[in-house]
């Protein structure tokens, strides 16, 4: 079976368990899988994943808005690699803390992981 043919099959399987679409399909990953990126969804991912995905898309966004935020206003510059390091740490931060609960949550429905996972209940 093909990631996408799975990824339909897991909808359909989460949905009748009773989850919200955004816990098993928040928008960030629907926009990804849209864009053809072959991402594992997060209810199946490890922990290390689970932070990493929106931790980066936070730091992105957020040092996207910091450089508009301080040229709009016209703030002294700080330097490239003390921004950088900013936005890695708010971005770890946001990821870590985005993580844990989504972790406990897979642990707490026993899944597998995506390797293993067939597409319904008992994979």
């Amino acid at each position: 079976m093909d990631h996408w043919e799975k990824i339909r099959r897991m909808e359909t399987h989460l949905s009748s368990m009773g989850l919200k679409s955004l816990d098993y399909a928040p928008p960030a990953y629907r926009l990804l899988w849209r864009l053809g990126v072959k991402i594992t969804p997060p209810l199946f991912a490890s922990f290390w994943h689970l932070a990493l995905v929106p931790g980066v898309l936070f730091a992105f966004g957020w040092g996207t808005f910091m450089s508009m935020l301080a040229a709009s206003r016209q703030v002294p510059p700080v330097s490239g690699w003390r921004f950088l390091t900013f936005c890695v740490i708010a971005g770890a931060l946001f990821g870590a803390f985005l993580a844990r609960p989504a972790y406990q949550k897979i642990r707490t429905l026993g899944l597998p992981r995506w390797a293993e996972y067939r597409g319904g209940p008992g994979s």
